[in-house]
């Protein structure tokens, strides 16, 4: 500390580390003892966030004043705009839990936490470089992020809306869309744990680089791209382009949308009901129906071949359609005419 000890004496910071100045024969040394990670909760309408001593912008619970240290948990629970400093700073969780009609504002440094949670109904916008190495978590609340890196864990979003508005790297986890709102504005890159929507929309007008795409409920949209190893689409709609040659899975009452001319896999319809909201949602690649499974058309030419296989298939249609592509009826039959 900056503060001077007397040889014998001792002296306690802000944040509650104590410093002894003691000798022996043959040396002086200068004993530190912390007092463990803090839960601390910022206490300034606006302030700096730091690992100086002196800037007790924290509190404790009962009140006391503290300075922040390198692994403390941090909590945002009221209007906020906080400066990062420029070395940065690297707590354990940081939690968001402000109330609506409020916002925190965080710029500056980097943000290099184990957690991040939002479980308020306020804004948090973060526009620092924002590092969660075990995942991170909305439940509620509006939350925008900048430039995001998740190591494990993954992004999960339960409820409130998420706007990644710059670079998102996911390394382990995924982006999972269990409910709420998502919206991609920027380029996201999944390397383990694939791209996972079960409930709630996720709205792209950036990009999306994933492995497996899962979509179970709810809605993708947007005029953005989404690219993954597989697709697999069941009691949902997509309506954002797809890209590449890997498979498309579809099962249950599902819709699909988008000019997805750059699109060549195969696509796979088993004993479910498949909208098409124009005939190139398919893309080019060869279609597979199963299972009694029907695809609707309102009208437009379908360039796709089409194989019938177990329990047949059949293509429904409001308006005129032409089937140009092939047909092939090896091991099941047409249980509905094409008109």
């Amino acid at each position: 500390p900056s503060t001077p000890i007397a040889l014998g004496g001792s002296y306690t910071a802000s944040n509650g580390t104590k410093y002894t100045f003691t000798n022996s024969a043959t040396a002086l040394q200068l004993v530190v003892e912390g007092q463990g990670a803090q839960d601390l909760a910022f206490a300034y309408a606006s302030g700096l966030w730091d690992t100086d001593p002196a800037n007790t912008a924290w509190s404790k619970p009962g009140g006391v004043s503290a300075a922040f240290k390198t692994g403390d948990s941090t909590a945002f629970t009221n209007s906020a705009t906080v400066t990062v400093d420029n070395g940065g700073v690297s707590p354990n969780v940081v939690s968001f839990s402000n109330p609506s009609s409020t916002a925190v504002n965080i710029d500056g440094g980097a943000i290099s936490a184990t957690t991040v949670t939002a479980n308020g109904a306020g804004a948090v916008n973060v526009s620092s470089d924002l590092t969660a190495t075990a995942g991170i978590t909305l439940n509620s609340g509006n939350v925008t992020l900048a430039k995001t890196t998740v190591n494990s864990g993954g992004i999960i979003v339960a409820g409130g809306s998420l706007t990644n508005s710059g670079t998102t790297t996911i390394t382990a986890g995924g982006l999972n869309v269990t409910g709420g709102a998502v919206t991609s504005s920027g380029s996201t890159t999944i390397s383990a744990g694939g791209l996972n929507v079960s409930a709630g929309s996720l709205a792209v007008s950036g990009s999306i680089s994933a492995g497996a795409v899962n979509v179970t409920g709810g809605t993708v949209t947007g005029s953005g791209s989404i690219t993954g190893s597989s697709y697999s689409v069941a009691n949902a709609t997509y309506n954002v382009n797809l890209n590449g040659t890997n498979s498309l899975t579809v099962s249950g009452t599902s819709t699909l949308n988008g000019v997805n001319t750059g699109f060549s896999g195969p696509v796979s319809v088993t004993g479910g009901n498949l909208s098409l909201g124009s005939s190139s949602a398919l893309g080019s690649g060869a279609l597979n129906l199963s299972g009694g499974s029907v695809l609707t058309l309102s009208s437009g030419t379908l360039g796709n071949s089409i194989a019938l296989g177990a329990g047949g298939g059949g293509v429904s249609n409001s308006g005129d359609v032409t089937i140009s592509g092939a047909v092939t009826n090896a091991t099941g039959q047409i249980n509905q005419a094409l008109s």
